[in-house]
């Protein structure tokens, strides 16, 4: 085991192990002073997708100011609360900007969310988005509010 220990490849990993197990387990500094230099140091989205990509960001407010009229318009029909959306600004920047090949999205709900990556997928050329929720139980006909915010020409995405 000892010439195991000094053999030049393995020493430099047992001697980090060893020093792991004999270093304290607390951080360098404490709770209170890591959330205040993350309070001094945190951007918000908005400032992070504009240094990113300005025009981007203003595509994904201009998508966002447009689907929410449409959302609300639809919304205004349905007689139950089928709960609000995401930051969608936020996703259909990120699938724009990522360009992300596969999506995997669980929790659907009325759509907000599938509604930003597949209109994003779209503009893209590419990607695929796969999506799965249980049905509002409590509703009747609960099958049909699922997704009724994505349009009906970005479901084959």
């Amino acid at each position: 085991m000892l010439t195991s220990a000094l053999s030049p490849k393995r020493f430099p990993v047992m001697l980090k192990k060893i020093l792991k197990r004999l270093a304290p387990d607390k951080g360098l500094i404490s709770k209170e002073e890591n959330l205040r230099w993350l309070k001094t140091h945190r951007v918000g989205f908005e400032s992070l997708a504009r240094r990113l990509n300005n025009s981007l960001w203003d595509e994904a407010t201009s998508y966002s100011d447009n689907f929410r009229h449409r959302a609300e318009n639809t919304l205004r029909n349905v007689e139950y609360d089928l709960g609000g959306g995401g930051y969608y600004p936020l996703l259909y920047f990120l699938t724009r900007y990522l360009r992300p090949g596969t999506i995997v999205e669980t929790g659907v709900a009325a759509g907000y969310s599938s509604s930003a990556f597949l209109s994003a997928i779209k503009v893209n050329g590419c990607g695929r988005l796969y999506s799965s929720d249980f049905p509002y139980f409590r509703l009747p006909n609960p099958e049909k509010y699922i997704g009724i915010l994505v349009e009906e020409g970005l479901r084959n995405q």
